[in-house]
């Protein structure tokens, strides 16, 4: 690939990466229950369904589930229902914190759960159709006719994925300390799972009706 395709190729991978969405929403509800492994544990997760996603499309799925509105429905709609069910379990742990003097750094079953949050990572990517259909749009830009198509798209969405696992670690160490500094107060506690809770439903109503 030359330097000028690669820099247009990056370009468009970050204003993806950089734009908010369901991937942010989902780490940052994971460090605030379970601290910085958590995010991590998303974050593998999401990459892993970056390559999930470039998988579907170089076989044809993505090109299926294009072709098949009632289909590409039914996952967008499962992807905003897992949302909308992040969102209210951050509902119900602000609920029980509301009842305690003060939430410590995780607790023992947050930290134990922290496997759980390489599946939420997983599934919240893995449910966007958007992401693959965003790869069989743009795979074939960056393809030339005598070159693999294997080798070039998984080469394109290393680079993705790259990028998207650089700028989120940076998110989950810089949340993770904000945390820290504030403190483990009840009401900061309620306050973060309220916000988190929100965004979460919002952008899960939002996939429903876009």
């Amino acid at each position: 690939m030359e330097q000028a395709s690669i820099l247009t190729y990056l370009a468009v991978v970050a204003m993806m990466v950089l734009t908010p969405g369901p991937n942010l929403a989902v780490i940052l509800q994971s460090v605030a229950a379970r601290g910085w492994r958590g995010g991590f544990g998303n974050l593998f997760g999401i990459a892993a369904a970056f390559y999930f996603h470039a998988l579907c499309s170089v076989i044809g799925l993505t090109l299926v589930l294009r072709q098949a509105p009632a289909l590409f429905t039914a996952v967008k709609a499962l992807g905003a229902a897992y949302l909308i069910y992040l969102g209210a379990m951050n509902l119900r742990m602000a609920w029980r914190a509301a009842g305690r003097e003060s939430a410590a750094a995780p607790t023992a079953a947050a930290t134990h759960s922290t496997k759980g949050a390489l599946f939420e990572g997983f599934m919240t990517n893995a449910l966007n159709p958007k992401v693959g259909l965003f790869y069989l749009a743009i795979f074939p830009q960056y393809i030339d006719p005598n070159e693999s198509v294997y080798a070039k798209s998984l080469l394109l969405v290393t680079i993705h994925a790259s990028f998207a696992f650089g700028w989120y670690a940076l998110l989950i160490v810089g949340f993770d300390r904000y945390r820290r500094r504030m403190g483990t107060s009840r009401s900061m506690v309620v306050a973060a799972r309220l916000v988190i809770a929100t965004v979460l439903i919002g952008l899960g109503l939002k996939v429903l009706i876009t």
